[in-house]
C-alpha cells in the first residue's frame, strides 16, 4: 500500500491539475500546493504537542486524525464529482481538436 500511495501521489496530483484547471497556469497551481504542503508539514507538530501538553495521548490523536483524513477524502470525492459535470464532455474535446 506504501508503494501504491507513493507511486499514485508522485503522478495522479500533476495529471489532475492539468484536467481540471488546465495547464497554463500549472506553475502556479503546483507551487500553492507545496506552500499548503509546507504549512500543514510545519503546523501539524505543533498542534499535536499542544494536544499532548493537554492530556491528548498520540495514539487518541491518531483516531481524530483517521477522521479527519476521512472527512477530507469524502470532501475531496464530492468537489471531483461536483467539478466533473461542469467539464466539456471528453467526445466533444476531441471535435474541438
Amino acid at each position: 500500500m506504501l508503494g501504491f500511495g507513493t507511486g499514485a501521489q508522485a503522478v495522479l496530483p500533476g495529471a489532475f491539475w492539468a484536467e481540471f484547471y488546465g495547464t497554463r497556469h500549472i506553475g502556479a497551481i503546483k507551487s500553492a500546493a507545496a506552500a499548503v504542503m509546507v504549512f500543514g508539514s510545519a503546523v501539524g507538530p505543533g498542534i499535536s504537542g499542544l494536544l499532548i501538553d493537554r492530556g491528548v495521548d498520540f495514539p487518541d490523536q491518531m483516531l481524530g486524525i483517521a477522521a479527519y483524513l476521512g472527512l477530507a477524502g469524502l470532501l475531496a470525492a464530492l468537489g471531483v464529482r461536483r467539478a466533473a459535470r461542469l467539464l466539456p464532455a471528453p467526445d466533444a474535446l476531441a471535435r474541438a481538436a
